[in-house]
């Protein structure tokens, strides 16, 4: 598996050490998992009496030609084709501090080779969160509602304020099952809470479609981006930031060519513009997503048909406006911080040896 742990806030990388929640501790927050699926005449969904899953999980399973429970953790696909697992948060109750990062991990079987076919965030009390990063995990770490900072797991999906639902084109799936009976979600959610408002609780999540008829090619995920080590100072209308995955870098990190298939730009509050640029050598080829104006609330994947070559650059752009603001805004993952960041999906899986280009 590859470890992700820059990521931390908003979306990714080398596995970093978890941060400790408010009391030093896990807390009671727990999630939920329901799977639905298509099942043919006379075949089963669900594992009756199982209890295999994560702690503080319960799981239920439904087909169309009958139903059966499990306990927990488990959520059956025996006899579907096609289906979702709606991953729910469990009313975990919200710290009060402004930037709070906490994980929940939701476990399934897969009996056999499975595409997720696309993605749908289910906001419960929105106003509080900033964004979530889904990852997957070969085996759960038995903690659920814990503080985490870092993003450990294969990048599989992020939602930020204006993006809605996700799905991979026909002929593309991102594969699990291939390490194993059963895959983690890992939903790390950034929680912003700016006054300190107690008594506040959440049950957000997201719905995850997939098939068994397997698909022509592996999605991947790549970020170019920056995180912490860059600084923008006060009272500049258009102050410029460059992070650039270089042509040394991409002759490391890819092996063929890849050809990405969408992408979501992202900074904080005074994101001005954004923008993705495909360099080849040494100059522009082409900007394949840009948001000008960029707005936190109306973030968005843009579909992007674009083939990079190993040697090729590709070039995260990002402008802010700190006119606002009297002392100088540094990268880092809260919401008054700032980072310049770019998700693209991609395919084939097997051309990336690694998922994040940057400085860190």
């Amino acid at each position: 598996m590859r470890n992700l742990a820059l990521f931390s806030t908003c979306l990714l990388f080398l596995t970093a050490p978890a941060c400790s929640s408010d009391d030093g501790g896990t807390s009671s927050s727990s999630s939920t998992t329901t799977t639905t699926g298509d099942t043919g005449p006379g075949s089963t969904a669900g594992t009756a009496g199982s209890s295999t899953g994560t702690a503080g999980s319960t799981d239920t399973t439904t087909g169309s030609t009958g139903t059966t429970a499990g306990t927990a953790g488990t959520a059956g696909t025996a006899g579907a084709t096609d289906g979702t697992w709606e991953l729910r948060i469990d009313n975990h109750a919200l710290s009060t501090q402004e930037t709070d990062y906490v994980c929940f991990e939701f476990t399934v079987p897969v009996d056999e080779l499975t595409h997720i076919t696309g993605f749908t965030p289910v906001l419960d009390n929105a106003p509080y969160v900033h964004h979530f990063v889904v990852t997957l995990l070969d085996q759960p770490s038995g903690n659920q509602g814990y503080s985490c900072y870092d993003l450990t797991g294969d990048l599989a999906w992020a939602w930020a304020p204006g993006i809605e639902d996700f799905t991979y084109p026909d002929d593309v799936g991102l594969l699990v099952g291939d390490k194993g009976p059963s895959v983690t979600f890992r939903v790390q959610v950034h929680y912003n809470n700016p006054l300190g408002t107690a008594g506040q609780f959440d049950s957000s999540g997201l719905d995850v479609h997939w098939t068994k008829n397997l698909r022509a090619n592996n999605a991947g995920t790549l970020v170019v981006a920056q995180v912490n080590g860059f600084q923008i100072p006060p009272g500049e209308a258009s102050f410029e930031h460059e992070v650039r995955c270089d042509a040394q870098m991409t002759q490391a990190i890819f092996t063929g060519p890849i050809n990405i298939i969408g992408s979501a730009l992202h900074a904080h509050e005074i994101g001005k513009a954004l923008f993705a640029e495909h360099w080849v050598g040494g100059q522009l080829v082409q900007t394949f997503n840009q948001d000008d104006p960029y707005s936190f609330e109306y973030q968005n994947y843009k579909e992007v048909s674009l083939t990079v070559q190993p040697g090729d650059e590709i070039v995260t752009r990002c402008f802010y406006d700190s006119t606002n603001r009297t002392e100088p805004t540094y990268g880092g993952e809260g919401t008054s911080d700032e980072m310049c960041w770019n998700t693209m999906v991609y395919y084939p899986r097997e051309n990336a040896v690694f998922p994040f280009c940057g400085p860190g």
